[in-house]
């Protein structure tokens, strides 16, 4: 998300939730876990194109500002509790 915040262009695997942050070939590319090849094509792929960093680095950085901000996530958790909450409590 650090990453996504200041407009970087993302390759990541598809572990630990990172298909939840990088949307395939619109903000970053995702590669197969544990296939040290295809992240390798994707990083090579990134470095031989400024264009597709630049792309990809603008749509992260909406990306994280819309869905990741303090204030999205703050309201995101507001909203679940208040979910959560017996009526007329």
């Amino acid at each position: 998300l650090e990453a996504m915040a200041v407009g970087l262009s993302i390759v990541a695997t598809y572990f630990g939730g990172a298909n939840e942050q990088v949307i395939d070939q619109w903000n970053g590319l995702l590669v197969p876990n544990r296939n040290p090849e295809a992240f390798g094509h994707a990083m090579v792929k990134l470095a031989l194109s400024q264009d597709l960093r630049m792309q990809y680095g603008e749509a992260s950085r909406q990306r994280a500002i819309e869905r990741f901000s303090l204030d999205r996530m703050t309201n995101d958790y507001l909203n679940l509790m208040q979910l959560a909450l017996p009526s007329g409590a």
